[in-house]
């Protein structure tokens, strides 16, 4: 009987984890993974881009979002992390980043996206940089 009292006082913070915070400028944010469609990386040249369907489908050059450390994948504004890492692919469920980084060569390197990512009213955004170039779903 505690258990399920403990299952069901949980409830709230996984629903309260779902919904929408307002941002500064008042638009509302969401978490990527759960308000946005079909996530994929792609490169481009020699940036890795993620996409998304959200109210468009976006993309968000993760250069702007992550960077290297001694090896690791980290939460970088502006961290260049094409300069030091290389074969970036997307895991669990599209819900991590993982990279094979110049320092440990021998190693993929996860990250979680959604820690750092956003939809901002249909654009997917980390820190403050926003990719506003989409392309409207269904063209």
């Amino acid at each position: 009987m505690q258990l399920l009292a403990v299952l069901f006082s949980l409830i709230p913070a996984f629903v309260v984890g779902v919904q929408a915070v307002t941002a500064p400028n008042g638009s509302a944010v969401h978490s990527f993974i759960d308000t946005c469609d079909t996530p994929d990386l792609s490169p481009s040249g020699k940036h890795f881009l993620l996409w998304a369907a959200c109210k468009t489908r976006d993309r968000l050059d993760l250069d702007k979002c992550y960077g290297d450390d001694n090896g690791n994948v980290v939460a970088r504004k502006d961290g260049k992390l094409s300069d030091h890492c290389s074969g970036c692919r997307l895991g669990s469920g599209n819900r991590a980043l993982g990279c094979v980084c110049k320092e440990k060569p021998d190693k993929v390197t996860w990250i979680v996206l959604n820690d750092l990512i956003t939809n901002e009213d249909g654009f997917l955004q980390c820190y403050d940089d926003q990719h506003k170039g989409s392309e409207t779903c269904g063209q």
